[in-house]
């Protein structure tokens, strides 16, 4: 092995590691519970260490750490089977419940707990190592460890099908058929199996581009396509999440959120409710954009988009590792299976699984023996060839042009930014347990960052719904109103906007108006109906008497609760 790549800065994914890692610091900065930040900020900090742990191996090495997976996976499932309670969250599927109930029966139960879908991502990821080592065996004939093995994979993929994570096997499945077509295409001579692999890239892309544009322009048939797949429906709350994760995005694109801060951002800027809902938002890169910001999701983009590369292009091994080829289709295989459950849950980045977030863009490098770039430059004393340089003055020349350009949206953009990290390290300290009442006057340098948004950019949704947010908590409903309108026009779809100018124009007096947003709220009758309890306690009883006719006319079911309510606001009886 190369002495200096002992060294960091010798492989092809430090950059990218290092402006991960630099976001996750500033998350800790951002975040609303600096405890919990700086538990996953460790968590962040040894995954990238493991990735130079196995990155900086020999290949002749890699085979022990794929037997290693092996046994980590092993631990997953044995520790699923043993704790998962399937009467408190029944399995997608009869016949799984009834297996996975009798199963409880007998087995002794440890403490602990890991849901469903993070057991099966981390087992989706780890299974094409225990299948290598399955298939090593086999060809080498080895009969004892096929046989310590094959009771090994059993195990795994008696735990993976009770996880019924259907994501997690459709990932898998994925991963395990682009396995079958890499070998192949291997097995083709030179010339075809460069055509082989460009038509499958270009292929790849299409399929990509293509589920997009049709995701984009018919989300609703998209949330029906995953509501077919066998197993409970669920494809309207997972879609919902993701519409509010990416608005969340926007609200913190330069900093992100802060680490661990998913649960209450959503809770309170999403659904504006004060409980715990989801403490993730089942997505990989939806959670990272969120807590690390735009800059910190692409570092993420780039170590697996790199890794795979690196694992497509090469066509045989660098160095004569035994079986290194086939290590290389299950590194593949696992890296898509990754890649795939996280488009639909987040095993790796906030659970148990988050120090093995890089183990396969570290197998991708081992086995690719891969410099990076200016460091193959340097070693062959060349330089770039002019067009290299050419296309980087371009980027360059394009880069500053778009700054100037877009100078004042991005500065907004800024300024709501910091108002909305310093706006939710107020509202949500000691949340959910405890919340504290806010000083107008402590919030003034947050309101200030939020004018100086609008001012440069009054499309600035984030600015907008924040300052409406600051308005109703000084119960100005006008200028509440005011904000929170111009934030409706600019995205009418936000949930979150939605809800809080429904209320505000109840608080208003204009019912009518508010009608049409409050019933797409399910939850609005019954916090109606408290806010009508509410604004009594508070000596405000023309607001309570507004809250429970709202709730009257959102349904049925306000409307005895509305005229309670509203004998309660004339102040005819209490109870």
């Amino acid at each position: 092995m190369n002495a200096r790549r002992l060294f960091i800065g010798f492989t092809p994914f430090d950059l990218p590691l290092l402006v991960f890692v630099a976001t996750a610091a500033i998350g800790v900065w951002a975040a609303y519970d600096r405890p919990a930040a700086w538990a996953k900020l460790a968590m962040l900090v040894v995954a990238a260490a493991v990735y130079y742990v196995v990155a900086l191996q020999p290949q002749t090495r890699l085979w022990r750490l794929a037997a290693a997976w092996e046994g980590v996976a092993a631990g997953v499932a044995v520790f699923f089977l043993l704790t998962f309670d399937w009467q408190r969250q029944p399995a997608d599927f009869a016949w799984l419940t009834a297996l996975s109930l009798r199963w409880m029966s007998v087995r002794p139960t440890l403490p602990g707990f890991m849901t469903s879908g993070v057991a099966g991502g981390l087992l989706a990821m780890l299974v094409p190592f225990a299948l290598a080592l399955e298939v090593r065996a086999w060809r080498e004939r080895r009969i004892a460890l096929l046989g310590v093995n094959t009771a090994v994979t059993a195990l795994i993929a008696i735990g993976f099908l009770l996880t019924s994570s259907r994501a997690a096997w459709a990932a898998l499945a994925a991963g395990l058929a682009l396995w079958g077509a890499a070998s192949l295409v291997g097995r083709l001579p030179a010339r075809q199996r460069r055509m082989a692999k460009g038509a499958g890239v270009l292929l790849v892309v299409a399929v990509v581009v293509l589920a997009l544009a049709l995701a984009d322009a018919h989300p609703g048939a998209a949330v029906a396509l995953l509501n077919r797949l066998p197993g409970a429906p669920d494809g309207a709350s997972r879609y919902d999440m993701a519409q509010g994760a990416l608005r969340l995005m926007g609200d913190f694109v330069f900093t992100g959120g802060g680490l661990g801060a998913f649960a209450g951002l959503y809770s309170t800027y999403i659904r504006v409710i004060q409980v715990v809902l989801f403490t993730y938002s089942h997505d990989l890169f939806l959670d990272v954009g969120v807590e690390q910001g735009a800059l910190g999701l692409l570092a993420l983009l780039a170590v697996l988009g790199g890794s795979l590369g690196l694992l497509a292009a090469a066509s045989k091994p660098k160095v004569s590792a035994p079986d290194a080829d086939l290590l290389r289709h299950a590194t593949l295989a696992s890296l898509v299976a990754i890649c795939l459950h996280g488009l639909l849950d987040d095993a790796l980045y906030g659970n148990g699984g988050t120090s093995l977030l890089f183990v396969t863009a570290g197998m991708a490098v081992g086995l690719a023996q891969a410099h990076p770039v200016w460091m193959k430059l340097w070693d062959r004393g060349r330089r770039p060839a002019p067009w290299v340089w050419g296309i980087a003055g371009a980027a360059s020349v394009l880069a500053v042009a778009g700054i100037f350009v877009f100078i004042r949206p991005l500065l907004s953009l800024g300024y709501s930014n910091l108002g909305a990290v310093e706006l939710s390290q107020w509202q949500l300290a000691g949340w959910p347990d405890q919340t504290q009442a806010v000083d107008p006057a402590d919030l003034a340098e947050a309101q200030s960052m939020f004018e100086q948004a609008a001012a440069l950019d009054p499309q600035n949704r984030t600015a907008q719904q924040r300052l409406g947010e600051l308005a109703l908590q000084q119960r100005d409903f006008d200028l509440a109103v005011t904000h929170l309108e111009a934030a409706y026009q600019i995205d009418p779809g936000h949930r979150g906007v939605r809800k809080e100018l429904g209320y505000a124009l109840v608080w208003q007096g204009r019912l009518s108006g508010a009608a049409p947003l409050l019933q797409t709220i399910p939850e609005a009758v019954g916090e109606l109906n408290t806010y009508a309890w509410w604004w009594k306690t508070q000596g405000r009883p023309d607001l309570a008497l507004r809250s429970a006719e709202m709730a009257g006319r959102l349904g049925p079911s306000g409307l005895q609760a509305a005229g309670q309510w509203a004998a309660i606001a004339n102040g005819r009886y209490w109870r």
